[in-house]
């Protein structure tokens, strides 16, 4: 005889023919079962390693994913703060004022560096979302793209003695902000060559980056095989199964799951990078812009799969044939065909609670919908996501408890 999804179920045996069925049959079980959490374990890692390999080591493309970052508010700010504190820093500007003014005068100096200094920030600011910073910006990043699959890839040593900074020269566009400047009225650097000073943005400032290097290096190697693995995985636990409905639909939910998982390592990983940023003294903005931009493209893949892997497990369970979704049609077309006045809360109760686990599992991937479409969430707000999503399966298990006892 054949089962609801089509596959042929073994007639039952006698003695030691039945006990080898059995046995076989729990073998292809638990081996597509298997097979499934592997996938599910590697298409993270597949993702991951396809995206280094395609848009990390490859120059241009990895140009092409930074370059929109120059006209971005917060590098634009940090680059024009770090490069004002180091001209002044350098060129030791409060000196220099102190020394022009006369000695009762000298207390202005503080002010006065102040007020000039903000003065020059802003002109500085000018500068960089100029088209002029933007052609910097590109061959900056160009010339540090090899300093950037050193330290992730460890294809080279241009990082080792840099304590995993990633720098930006920033000399320039120093002769602009100088001119700009003159054109304001104001002398005070024109004396002064860009090659005399050391101006550079620190782009990349985190540790961690150079601990998760052997990682990282192993998914570069594996860029090419860790896909397959994971298709031939789905296709063996398919051919496998002696329930493909729900074998088809386990491969849905878990590439879901790999998809949630591998999203909330990013959103950790954000936190991680920030927060060794802001230790290391710089821009907390500039890192999350930089990073949001550099993972645009994973943090989309991730969810336009997830979407599918959620299409597909609930395509399996509703549109295959299936005894317990056909009973809960009829149970919810009798309820509906009732009049108005008969209706009453225990038949929604008992179907509550001959459908517990798919409520609470709707509720479930609903939460995770949400989770994998949030832009960035912090920390706080997956923790109420969290408890949100426990309230509501606690408050299902609740009803569907109080429907079995009147039931």
């Amino acid at each position: 005889m054949k089962t609801l999804d089509g596959d042929e179920t073994p007639r039952a045996g006698t003695g030691a023919e039945a006990d080898g069925t059995g046995n076989r049959l729990k073998w292809r079980r638990w081996s597509a079962l298997a097979l499934v959490v592997l996938a599910s374990l590697l298409l993270p890692a597949a993702l991951a390693a396809t995206w280094l390999d395609n848009q990390i080591r490859d120059t241009d493309r990895y140009v092409e994913t930074v370059a929109p970052l120059s006209h971005n508010d917060a590098i634009a700010d940090a680059v024009s703060r770090s490069l004002t504190d180091s001209l002044f820093q350098q060129l030791e500007v409060q000196q220099t004022i102190k020394a022009a003014l006369p000695e009762k005068a000298g207390f202005l100096a503080g002010p006065l560096t102040s007020r000039l200094q903000d003065f020059t920030r802003e002109a500085t600011r000018d500068v960089i979302v100029s088209e002029r910073f933007n052609q910097v910006w590109v061959e900056a990043n160009r010339a540090t793209h090899t300093a950037v699959t050193g330290l992730l890839f460890g294809d080279g040593d241009a990082l080792s003695s840099q304590n995993g900074m990633v720098t930006l020269d920033l000399n320039p566009v120093v002769d602009d902000v100088k001119s700009r400047l003159d054109d304001a009225g104001l002398d005070i650097f024109d004396n002064t060559s860009s090659s005399h000073i050391d101006l550079e943005f620190t782009l990349v400032q985190s540790q961690a980056l150079a601990d998760v290097q052997g990682f990282v290096s192993l998914l570069g190697r594996l860029a090419w095989m860790l896909p397959f693995m994971v298709l031939a995985s789905w296709v063996a636990a398919v051919w496998l199964s002696i329930d493909r409905r729900r074998t088809v639909a386990q491969l849905g939910a878990g590439v879901s799951l790999a998809m949630v998982a591998l999203s909330l390592l990013l959103v950790i990983g954000r936190d991680s990078l920030v927060d060794s940023i802001t230790t290391g003294g710089g821009s907390a903005g500039a890192a999350a812009a930089f990073y949001d931009t550099l993972l645009r493209l994973p943090r989309s893949v991730s969810r336009w799969i997830f979407m599918g892997g959620m299409l597909i497990a609930v395509a399996a369970w509703l549109l295959w044939p299936s005894d317990s979704v056909a009973r809960s049609r009829r149970a919810l077309r009798r309820w509906i065909d009732q009049p108005a006045a008969n209706r009453t809360l225990e038949p929604v109760l008992a179907w509550i609670a001959a459908n517990t686990k798919r409520l609470q599992l709707a509720g479930l991937s609903i939460a995770l919908l949400v989770f994998i479409w949030w832009d960035w969430p912090s920390m706080v707000r997956v923790l109420t996501l969290a408890l949100v999503t426990a309230a509501y399966l606690a408050l299902v298990w609740l009803l569907g408890g109080m429907g079995r006892r009147s039931a």
